[in-house]
């Protein structure tokens, strides 16, 4: 499966994924056959890709802001897409419900990275309890060492109550971005969007560059889709998130998830995130 997700260090929600976390989450060093950095963030969540469950911590040289993350229904993506980049590392380490380790799986650069390690003589004082994961795992091998401790909350297993049908207010809020951004009508489009983006659009407007940042939103972001197909939806008080198959001209078996966020009693886009594949 290829990842295509919108690079929001241009738009909006990466300075929220890059601002500084509220406290030290990790700390350590992680060596592989190339690259070696210093822990200092860690992020834990229930795996969505595993066919068991499982939770995943996953660590960087970078702090992770959970909330920036907690809003998608898999947050996968968006670390690798959004918070991974030149300068930022994320290695991933699966645990079971016990706490037990299960395995890792990485990619830092050409020739340094694993699809997946079981690294079974890895040693582990990892907890798992009380909505945390916490301890120590160390490893020494002749592709890779690491010596990292961490203390995270791990995010919810249940997003939230599913929503029913096709989302109602939020699937038709969805639905109405979409016919804006079809249609290239400026002043729906910004009416569809959370505060968040709104502001960012106002900013790029005064600076000249709204041309340029409609056109990449429409290229990279959205993908020109034009037709979404609602699939499952998850709703809190005042967020929800849509999980959707999308047809676009630019690529072909879209899926992503869209979150929105109510404000002012109106449901508003405030990210949306795709890949392609099955």
């Amino acid at each position: 499966m290829h990842r295509v997700v919108s690079a929001i260090a241009l738009a909006a929600l990466v300075p929220l994924c890059l601002m500084a976390a509220d406290k030290p989450q990790a700390s350590g060093t992680f060596s592989g056959t190339k690259y070696k950095f210093e822990v200092i963030g860690a992020y834990a969540y229930w795996s969505r890709s595993s066919e068991e469950p499982l939770i995943e911590v996953a660590v960087s040289n970078d702090g992770f802001v959970p909330a920036a993350f907690d809003a998608f229904y898999d947050p996968k993506p968006v670390i690798e897409n959004e918070f991974v980049d030149q300068r930022t590392a994320v290695i991933y380490f699966q645990f079971e419900p016990s706490g037990r380790y299960h395995g890792m799986t990485y990619y830092i650069g050409s020739g340094d990275g694993c699809g997946y390690c079981s690294d079974g003589s890895a040693k582990s004082t990892v907890s798992v309890s009380g909505g945390r994961a916490k301890g120590t795992l160390k490893y020494k091998g002749e592709n890779r060492s690491y010596d990292i401790a961490f203390d995270v909350p791990i995010a919810p297993k249940e997003w939230g109550p599913a929503i029913k049908g096709d989302g109602g207010d939020i699937g038709a809020a969805y639905k109405t971005y979409n016919k804006a951004m079809e249609s290239g009508d400026r002043q729906a489009i910004f009416d569809a969007l959370d505060s968040h983006l709104q502001s960012f659009w106002k900013k790029q407007e005064k600076a000249g560059k709204l041309d340029g940042y409609l056109e990449y939103r429409q290229q990279s972001v959205h993908y020109h889709i034009s037709e979404a197909h609602i699939i499952r939806g998850f709703s809190r008080p005042d967020e929800a998130v849509l999980l959707v198959n999308a047809s676009s001209p630019l690529l072909d078996h879209l899926h992503g998830q869209v979150v929105l966020k109510r404000e002012g009693g109106r449901w508003k886009i405030s990210d949306e995130v795709y890949e392609t594949g099955e």
